[in-house]
Order: structure tokens, then sequence, then C-alpha cells
């Protein structure tokens, strides 16, 4: 056994031997740290932010260049407990901190009647601000406000509209939902009936703080795209560079001979798959909740429909758990694909070969949108399955259920099932083909 662990050593160091594999790894670090610290401007200057100062012309009201914002400060506003509008300008991470204090306050509090209520006399109340922007409405860019205001927003619906009720939200979102899985995922009636009878979100809704979790989803993509890059790239001469290295004679000290030595191969190839996907979706981690806190149960409790960009989907998964999902599944894909790269750098024992045939099949799923195979049922499906698409917004809310065996799999468990599958038929493959090829020659 102590054999074994010093060939498994020796292989994991022999993947980082490589001075390439070393500078690429640090090269996807760093775009997965830059990828992260966008958020920052997205929620000061950007689209999450909504207060870059305003400029007035003939053409009305409109905002200043993000430049501009970023080099002078982003505006902030609220009204005080005396009545009073108190305006400030800060740096973009000190923005980000105010509006996540702000934001708290509203943490744990329903979406009711309530709350609806106090918005709309909020609003009513500082409607209009004519000393400072003419006659122009700006009251719901106040932080007293804008974490309700954008709790609404994220649940597609205009928080603005006078009448708006509870009920009205409710209605939206089970109108969303069923829009969008008659109309686009095209179901059939036992699809439809499953999704019916499905465990559903509760009412009223409570509010969190949750950018950081929405910033996690958004960016897992990205991220996973930089680690099947590097996983193809470290492990493509795996099972190739022997002859090279020289390191047959090692390989025969070990207790079960060549046996042994390839299995200690193949979890080295393994472990430097998944270490990579902890790390840098570690990374990505550790900064989105540096910047905006897990806002404690709430946050992690609050259903991904609140989030943004999920409003559409039937899963009853939490931010946290659609998060844990997403990483999850990344990391299993990563496994995956080391192993597959490993069997083809076994089989034509050449690093250039499984490396490019990767990187050129990867590329051509990039380039096909899922809109290219919106009318055809089976090929959208299928799409929608590959090592990269897989690990997209899609996976949180694909209603279209698989069957085997009789059993009815929805998504994110028949992916498991499939890479899970598919990963040790891989790892299997490719230690029988060594083991066999070895004794022939």
């Amino acid at each position: 056994m102590k054999s074994f662990w010093i060939i498994y050593y020796y292989e994991c160091k022999k993947i980082f031997d490589r001075r390439q594999t070393v500078v690429v790894f640090w090269l996807i670090l760093i775009a997965t740290i830059l990828l992260n610290l966008d958020s920052i401007l997205i929620y000061s200057i950007g689209s999450e932010g909504e207060h870059m100062p305003w400029n007035y012309d003939e053409a009305g009201p409109h905002k200043s260049s993000g430049r501009k914002a970023l080099l002078d400060g982003v505006e902030i506003r609220w009204i005080d407990v005396d009545g009073a509008l108190v305006t400030k300008k800060v740096n973009p991470l000190a923005y980000i901190r105010m509006q996540r204090e702000f934001a708290r306050q509203w943490s744990g509090k329903k979406l009711d009647a309530g709350t609806l209520r106090y918005l709309h006399d909020f609003v009513e109340k500082y409607e209009w601000d004519i000393e400072s922007h003419g006659n122009y409405r700006i009251a719901w860019s106040y932080q007293n406000i804008f974490w309700v205001w954008k709790s609404i927003s994220r649940l597609n619906y205009n928080p603005g509209y006078e009448f708006l009720t509870e009920e009205m939200i409710q209605e939206n979102i089970v109108r969303e939902q069923a829009d969008w899985l008659y109309d686009d995922e095209q179901l059939t009636k036992e699809e439809r009936a499953f999704w019916q009878e499905h465990e559903r979100i509760s009412f009223p809704l409570t509010m969190a703080y949750t950018p950081a979790y929405r910033q996690l989803l958004k960016n897992a993509f990205w991220i996973h795209i930089l680690l099947v890059a590097f996983v193809i790239f470290a492990l493509c001469e795996s099972f190739s560079l022997e002859r090279r290295w020289r390191t047959r004679p090692l390989v025969q000290v070990a207790a079960k001979g060549q046996g042994a030595a390839v299995l200690a191969r193949l979890l080295a190839g393994a472990s430097v798959s998944a270490g990579a996907g902890v790390i840098l979706h570690g990374v990505s981690a550790v900064i989105q909740f540096a910047l905006f806190g897990t806002d404690g149960l709430n946050g992690w409790n609050a259903p991904i429909q609140q989030i943004g960009d999920y409003v559409w989907s039937r899963l009853t998964v939490t931010a946290g758990e659609a998060v844990l999902l997403m990483f999850g599944t990344s990391i299993l894909i990563l496994v995956f694909i080391g192993a597959f790269t490993m069997l083809l750098s076994e089989v034509f024992q050449n690093g250039n070969v499984p490396m490019w045939v990767q990187y050129g099949f990867l590329l051509f799923s990039l380039l096909f949108d899922y809109g290219i195979f919106h009318r055809n049922r089976t090929l959208s499906q299928l799409w929608q399955y590959f090592p990269l698409q897989r690990v997209n917004y899609t996976l949180l809310y694909d209603e279209r259920l698989v069957s085997v065996g009789g059993h009815l799999f929805t998504a994110i468990p028949f992916s498991t099932l499939v890479y899970c599958g598919f990963t040790f038929l891989a790892l299997a493959l490719c230690g029988v083909h060594t083991v066999w090829h070895r004794r022939d020659t």
C-alpha cells in the first residue's frame, strides 16, 4: 500500500512538473478572480446598482458614463430618520456595503400586503425629487425601499404598479412557469402532469439578500469552461509521456506491478480534475460571500425563483442548494473529462490528438445556441447534456424528463447518473487497455 501512494504522489507531481500546466492553472485562476471582481462594478455603477449620477439636457434625465461615475464616486441616496434626503458619493465597495446594510433590514420579512403597502406609500410620498432632479420619478432608487423594489422586479413584475397585490405576484409566477414549460420545452402530457403535481414554493415569499448566490450561478458556466480547458491540457499526455519520461522501471516497484501503477495514475488524474474544480469554485464563493455575505439562513433558504433569472423554474430548491448542485455537477463533469482525456491519451499514445479533438468538439458545441434546436426537442435536450452546456442556468429549469427502465428522471439526477456512468466506463477502459497493451509489448 505504501508503494501505491508513492506512485500516486509521483503521478500528481508529474502532471505539475510541466511548466505549461502550472502557467495555465495560474492564468485560469487569475481569470476566475477577475470574473468575480466584476461583481463590484455590476452592483455599483452597473445594471444592479442603478445609481450612476444623472445628467440633464433637452432629452431629459439620463445616466452619465460608467467611467465618470467610477472616478467621481457612486451616488447613493436614502431618507434619514428625520425624513430628509441624504445623498452621498462613495467608492464602489462602500456602495455595496451600504446597500447590503439597507437590504438586510428587509431580510426575513414577508413580501406580503403590508410590505407592498409600505412600498407604495413610500414611493408616493417621495416620488418626485423636484429640487435635485426636476420633474422626475426617483423614489424607487432610495435605499430605504430599493431592495423591496428589486425583489419584486426579479419576479418579473413591475413593482411600480399602483394596485400590485401579493396574489398578483403569485399568479404571475405560476403563469411564467406555465408559459415556459409548455411553449419552450415542448413538454408531453405525461411531463405536464408530473410537474403539475410537483411541490411548489410557498407564499408569501420571504425576502433575502441574495446577490452572492446569483453571481455564483452566473459565473459558474464561465469558470467551468476554463476548468474543462485546463483539465484537457493537464492530462492530455498523462499516458503518452511514459516513453519520454521512462517511468516504466519505477512502475514495476509497485506491490502489484503495473495494475497498481495504472490505478495510481488514474486516481491522480481524477484528483487533479476534481481538485481544480474545488479550488476555482471555492475561490469564486469566497469572493462573492466576502462582497455580499450569505445573509444567513434567509439567503441560503431563499427559493431560486427569487434570486433572478429562475422565476420560470419549477424546482423547489433553495439558493444555497442551487449553488451546491451547480458546483457539484461541474466537478463531476470535470472528472469525466479527465477520465476521457486519459483514455484518449492511452489509445493514441499522443498528447496532441486528445487535446485538439476535444477542444474542437467543445468549441463546436459552443458555437451552437439552444435556439438553433428550438423546434427539435430531441436535439435541444441532447445539446443541453453536453459537458459545457450542462453547467448552465438551464440545469435548474430543465423540466424535460427522461425515462429509464420505466422510471422518470429529472435533469439533475439523470445528469449525475449519466456522467458517473461515463466516468467509470472511461476509467475502466483506460485501465484495461493500458494493462493489456503493456503485456503485449
